[in-house]
C-alpha cells in the first residue's frame, strides 16, 4: 500500500498541472474579461438612459457630462472586449484561429500599401517617387 501511495501523488499532481496549465487560466481571465465587458455595456447603456432623461428634462444636471460618460464607458466596454477575444484567440484558440482574421488576411497587402513607393535592395532602402 505504501508503493502506491507515490504513485497516487504523482496522478494528483499531474492532473492539477492539466487543470492550471496557461490554456485554461487564459480561458478562465479571457471569459472573466467578457464577463465584464457586457457589464461595462450594460452600465454605458445605463448612462445614456440618465443623460436622455436630462435632455429630455425629466432629470436635472447637464447632459453633455452624461453623454460623455456614456461614450467613455463604450470605449472601455470596447476595449476590454477586444482584450477578451484577442487572449482567447492568441492562448485558447487552434493553429487556424487567426487565419481568418481580418487583421493578419491582409498583411501582405498592408506590406505592399506601406512600402509602395520604395524598392527594396539586399543592401539598402531606396525612395522612389516625386520628392525622392
Amino acid at each position: 500500500m505504501s508503493n502506491n501511495t507515490p504513485v497516487k501523488r504523482l496522478k494528483t499532481v499531474v492532473r492539477l498541472e492539466r487543470l492550471f496549465s496557461l490554456k485554461y487560466v487564459a480561458l478562465l481571465v479571457s471569459l472573466l474579461l467578457m464577463v465584464c465587458g457586457i457589464l461595462a455595456v450594460i452600465l454605458g447603456g445605463n448612462i445614456l438612459v440618465e443623460s436622455i432623461l436630462v435632455l429630455i428634462g425629466l432629470k436635472d444636471g447637464l447632459p453633455g457630462v452624461y453623454l460623455i460618460e456614456a461614450v467613455d464607458t463604450y470605449l472601455f466596454a470596447l476595449v476590454i472586449l477586444i482584450l477578451a477575444g484577442e487572449i482567447f484567440k492568441l492562448f485558447v484558440g487552434n493553429e487556424n484561429t487567426l487565419k481568418n482574421s481580418i487583421v493578419f488576411a491582409d498583411i501582405k497587402r498592408f506590406k505592399k500599401a506601406a512600402l509602395g513607393n520604395y524598392i527594396i535592395n539586399p543592401d539598402r532602402l531606396v525612395r522612389v517617387g516625386l520628392f525622392s
